[in-house]
């Protein structure tokens, strides 16, 4: 009987001294916060323990890693608008004269807009084609702009010379064809359901119900294919 106590002592006594402590846990999430300090340590761990793990996690981190270029764009985007509507400068002039007009243009329609600001970029989208009017880009200082042109959209319906100009915000290729899949949803609900009537529209990237929508919304998305 003796014996088997204190094997039974040394087993306890082993099984407590392998686990780590509650202290050297937390100085283990102590040391190193950095980024680097914890991708090296998850490395040397995988190294150790689960080798073929590596690459996936090399693979993960170029996926995660931001991409420069990407990110310039996607701010830029965010204070874009897209203008659709605008009349193309009419007789033989000169790209640099196109451009005036197309600047002098857009500015016209941020007046009437009630938007303050110089924008810091605007050109047309496009090639220039016979017959067709291209879409305008005009980049705003800041996002807040962008906003106000967006919100006062609605007005140009009610003022001369602006009531067939149409203006969005700027989106990704796959952020328009998420638009139009939701516009063709919205038509197909209105169209089985009740007879025509327009009961659901698109509102925010999401489909609602016409009557759920406030009283002065966005202006409503347009159709780009139209305008190319």
């Amino acid at each position: 009987m003796p014996s088997t106590r204190k094997a039974t002592s040394r087993a306890k006594s082993m099984r407590t001294n392998s686990q780590p402590t509650i202290s050297h846990v937390e100085d283990a999430t102590l040391q190193g916060t950095d980024e680097e300090e914890v991708l090296f340590r998850l490395q040397s761990i995988l190294a150790d323990k689960a080798l073929e793990a590596l690459p996936l996690l090399n693979q993960l981190m170029q996926l995660l890693r931001p991409n420069p270029q990407e990110v310039v764009e996607s701010e830029k985007r965010a204070r874009s608008l897209v203008i659709a509507g605008v009349a193309e400068a009419e007789g033989d002039l000169e790209p640099f004269e196109r451009l005036a007009h197309t600047e002098a243009a857009t500015c016209k329609v941020l007046s009437a807009l009630g938007v303050e600001a110089r924008p810091t970029e605007i050109y047309r989208m496009g090639d220039l084609t016979e017959g067709k009017t291209r879409l305008i880009k005009c980049v705003l200082p800041s996002t807040k702009f962008l906003y106000k042109a967006l919100r006062n959209a609605p007005t140009l319906r009610s003022l001369s010379g602006f009531d067939r100009i149409y203006i969005m915000r700027s989106m990704t290729r796959k952020e328009r064809e998420k638009e139009k899949e939701l516009r063709r949803q919205a038509h197909e609900l209105n169209t089985t359901q009740h007879n025509g009537k327009k009961v659901y529209a698109v509102y925010r990237s999401q489909i609602a119900k016409a009557a759920d929508i406030p009283k002065h919304p966005i202006q409503k998305t347009f159709d780009i294919a139209r305008f190319i």
